[in-house]
């Protein structure tokens, strides 16, 4: 949309709910994001179980990262090799807009404000609390498996 919303509405009803299909819901229109190259946000306002839903998956995938990024750094001897990772950087792999994921690190408690600039903390507890949080999701897509390309808007001609 001309809002950057990736998605209006997600319904799952009540005897479906519980099950991880609007977590499913939601990681389908974040995959249909990243194949747009965009970055996309939840048409606001969400209702009470929509924004535990869609805090719940941004949690994921912000861990998710932070994660690799993570472990890769544990195996790298080279110090200047280290990789580090900016609220941008996580932004552009997610596809999640940037008040979205500063909200939901807030939430997590992972900003500090450090000689002069906000950084991104977290403990090796968070990473195994996290760990344990996803053998939990039921549901996953496979974004290998999805055969769709966007339509090109601006090719479209006026009669």
């Amino acid at each position: 949309s001309a809002s950057d919303y990736n998605v209006a509405c997600i319904l799952t009803l009540p005897c479906y709910q519980k099950q991880g299909y609007g977590r499913l819901l939601i990681e389908f229109s974040y995959l249909l994001t990243k194949r747009e190259g965009k970055l996309g946000s939840p048409e606001k306002p969400l209702s009470d179980l929509g924004l535990l839903s869609y805090q719940s998956y941004w949690e994921t995938e912000i861990m998710e990262l932070i994660q690799k990024t993570y472990e890769s750094n544990k195996e790298e001897t080279d110090e200047d090799a280290k990789k580090s990772l900016s609220i941008n950087e996580i932004c552009e792999t997610t596809a999640i807009k940037k008040d979205d994921v500063v909200q939901t690190l807030m939430n997590m408690g992972m900003i500090n404000y450090y000689k002069f600039q906000n950084i991104i903390c977290f403990t090796p507890e968070m990473v195994n609390n996290f760990e344990k949080a996803k053998g939990k999701i039921r549901r996953r897509i496979n974004p290998d498996l999805l055969r769709w390309v966007p339509k090109d808007w601006s090719n479209r001609s006026i009669k």
